[in-house]
């Protein structure tokens, strides 16, 4: 009984404790007269939030999105993640860019049963020296996002780590460039 009753009570923290949505970031990364240019940032969701998506999102069910359909869904989610700086943190030598008003080209695309959230982030006028982190987590722990080697891609080949953060709260991945 008493087992019983403490399972209860720990059900809402076990619930909330783990992320709901998981995300592979894949990087397109630009660099111009050996500065960061411009990072183009997909994220390729799970299958179980890409099917749900993909029904919510898709108005005409063609399984593509058009102007119109990505345009919603940007106005309506990721438009929203903007207090939460879109998940996607961005440091160069050590000091923290913010990116709100850097995010450009946004579009939906679907692609072997994912649903992706493609947006480029310009940085081609702010000063670089030694390093820039790209690093992707949610602080409350409701998204999950992870980085593989093979989905960063370079125009010109820099020499980079991804690296897990961990919080008490949260885990993320970040990817350290050295310029």
């Amino acid at each position: 009984m008493i087992k019983t009753i403490i399972f209860l009570l720990l059900i809402p923290i076990i619930t909330f404790a783990h992320p709901h949505v998981f995300a592979d970031v894949a990087l397109k990364i630009e660099v111009k007269n050996s500065q960061l240019d411009a990072v183009q940032i997909s994220w390729h969701y799970d299958e179980m939030t890409s099917a749900i998506l993909l029904m919510d999102y898709d108005k005409n069910r063609d399984g593509k999105f058009d102007k119109k359909e990505s345009q919603f869904f940007k106005e309506q989610v990721f438009d929203t993640l903007k207090e939460y700086e879109y998940y996607t943190h961005f440091k160069i030598d050590g000091k923290k860019i913010p990116i709100d008003n850097r995010t450009k080209n946004f579009f939906l695309t679907y692609e072997k049963n994912k649903f992706i959230v493609n947006y480029t982030v310009s940085l081609q006028d702010i000063s670089q020296e030694k390093s820039i982190d790209i690093g992707f987590w949610d602080k409350e722990f409701y998204s999950s996002f992870d980085i593989s080697s093979e989905f960063v891609t370079f125009n010109k080949k820099l020499k980079f780590d991804i690296e897990e953060v961990e919080d008490d709260i949260y885990m993320g991945v970040v990817l350290k460039l050295k310029l």
